[in-house]
C-alpha cells in the first residue's frame, strides 16, 4: 500500500504566476502541483501525492480532517500572504497529531 501525501495549500497561492509576476515568478500554482506529483512518481517511492487549496482557513482545517480519514500519512502545508512576505511550511508526519 502507498504512502499518501497531502499538499495543502494555503491563502493567495491560486494568484501564484498572475500576481505580481516579476517578483513571485511566472509559475502558477497548477505548475508546481504538477511538478510536484510527477517528482513522487519519479522518486518510485511509491507514494501517492494529491493536493488542495483555499482562501479560507475552514477549508483548510476540513481537508485536514478528511487527510486522517483517508490514512494521509504526511501533510505539507505551505501558506504565503502577500505585501508581508510571510512564507510558511510545515510538515506533519505519521508522529504528529493531527
Amino acid at each position: 500500500m502507498s504512502k499518501k501525501i497531502l499538499l495543502l495549500n494555503g491563502p493567495n497561492l491560486n494568484l501564484l504566476g498572475t500576481r505580481e509576476p516579476g517578483i513571485y515568478g511566472s509559475d502558477t500554482l497548477k505548475d508546481i502541483e504538477a511538478r510536484a506529483v510527477a517528482q513522487v512518481k519519479e522518486s518510485e517511492s511509491g507514494c501517492e501525492l494529491s493536493h488542495f487549496q483555499s482562501n479560507h482557513e475552514g477549508g483548510l482545517v476540513d481537508r485536514i480532517h478528511a487527510a486522517r480519514e483517508e490514512g494521509v500519512e504526511f501533510i505539507i502545508v505551505r501558506f504565503l500572504v502577500f505585501r508581508t512576505f510571510l512564507f510558511l511550511i510545515e510538515i506533519h508526519g505519521p508522529e504528529t497529531r493531527y
